[in-house]
């Protein structure tokens, strides 16, 4: 079964791991700690708010026990001199029915629809855009009315949106130094590597032991470059040295053939020779007898 992809090169995964290990974790963490720094904010608001509408609703209360509209008014209004506060109410507790309460006043405006408040008083709320308290005004035990206070979160959605600027900008700059600086680095790391590769890659398809592998720096990969030309000069003497001695036992196998070549035909004229001075002998004796 053939895989999708092939085995990644050095390169590949010295950068994919230097990326991961410089700009992937390093991101994690600062997205960490900024959720950690919102979340912290965000309780230090609400628990400040949350105190200033306490102190709100034992102020008021004298207004409120002696239904005096216009004092209670001035006092929310103040209390929304702050812009991110959006929204000051207060009821009061209807005389007849004890489950429910009026609005008493509202800053900056009233909300009919909310004119009435009943039992049991809604829980605080915290949204993404507002933070909502609401708390009873008491007299030792007595119930006699609710004050809520909306607060926009306006402030920190622009600290949100300032870190992200900030976190956009650093993380563009970081990821483009940190990638010039990976590649400049892997280039040192990969160049003698390819260079030695190239050479090796020469000599085992073409036999060109004459080759040599060009010394790029002079780190550690240039000592083994030094160390990997001695080993091809070591191979080099070796293979003229052989290459030589092949020569000559070639040199003394063609004389020796020669000298063979020549005993012989030297041989074979003898043994011509001696067979015409026998055919000679033979004639010779015939004609005698």
């Amino acid at each position: 079964m053939k895989r999708g992809f092939g085995p990644l090169k050095f390169r590949t995964k010295f950068f994919l791991s230097s990326f991961f290990a410089t700009v992937v974790l390093p991101l994690f963490g600062v997205w960490f700690l900024y959720n950690q720094d919102i979340e912290s904010t965000k309780e230090l608001i609400y628990s400040n708010l949350k105190n200033q509408t306490n102190n709100l609703s034992e102020s008021i209360y004298p207004a409120i026990a002696f239904d005096d509209n216009q004092t209670a008014f001035d006092q929310i209004k103040g209390f929304s001199s702050d812009p991110i506060i959006l929204r000051v109410k207060v009821w009061k507790k209807n005389p007849v029915n004890r489950n429910t309460f009026d609005l008493f006043v509202s800053f900056p405006n009233e909300d009919s629809s909310t004119a009435i408040l009943k039992k049991p008083v809604p829980d605080d709320f915290l949204g993404e855009q507002s933070i909502k308290i609401y708390r009873l005004i008491k007299s030792d035990k007595e119930e006699l009315g609710v004050v809520l206070v909306t607060r926009s979160l306006r402030d920190l959605k622009n600290k949100q949106a300032g870190y992200l600027q900030v976190g956009i900008l650093s993380t563009l700059s970081i990821f483009a130094i940190i990638t010039l600086i990976t590649l400049w680095y892997q280039a040192s790391l990969t160049r003698p590597m390819k260079e030695l590769t190239k050479v090796a890659s020469t000599i085992s398809h073409v036999k060109d032991y004459s080759a040599r592998a060009q010394k790029t720096s002079r780190d550690e990969f240039g000592k083994l470059t030094d160390i990997f030309n001695e080993m091809l000069d070591s191979i080099e003497e070796s293979n003229l040295l052989l290459r030589s001695a092949n020569e000559e036992m070639e040199q003394r196998v063609e004389r020796r053939t020669k000298e063979l070549t020549l005993s012989n035909q030297r041989i074979t004229e003898e043994m011509k020779a001696k067979e015409i001075a026998n055919e000679n002998l033979i004639k010779t004796q015939i004609q005698l007898s």
